[in-house]
């Protein structure tokens, strides 16, 4: 009995159904942004998700040239939706601090972003590993 639960757990930990589809290299290839957007709200333009130790990490690259880690990355929605918090610190110790809501549909990943009273949406595509 013991033989068949390790080999099952084996085989499940290396089944492709259970790896987490959000980890990898992406890249922004669309933002939509609503009429009152004034382009001061970080959004990212390529970034990377690994695990390691069963926890998320990521860095991130945003349309500026900023690089820093992710504050906070967290599996929601029974691992159906990523949640991201921006790294580093706002302009203002007044400011919100962006939060984006990221599910993957179609083979991209969709970014709801989410400040004060702004929210847009961006897309991203993985980026092959041959590429960059």
């Amino acid at each position: 009995m013991r033989f068949f639960f390790l080999v099952t757990s084996l085989l499940l930990a290396a089944s492709p159904l259970y790896a987490n589809p959000f980890l990898g290299k992406w890249h922004v290839t669309k933002v939509e942004t609503p009429n009152t957007y004034f382009g001061e709200i970080k959004y990212p333009k390529h970034f990377e998700l690994t695990q390691q130790n069963g926890q998320l990490s990521g860095q991130y690259h945003d349309q500026y040239g900023y690089e820093c880690d992710f504050s906070l990355i967290e599996l929601i929605n029974a691992g159906n939706e990523l949640l991201l918090i921006g790294c580093g610190v706002t302009k203002h110790a007044n400011s919100w601090m962006p939060v984006h809501k990221v599910k993957l549909i179609n083979d991209r990943l969709v970014g709801k972003v989410i400040t004060h009273s702004t929210q847009f949406t961006w897309y991203a595509e993985a980026i092959k590993p041959n590429s960059r």
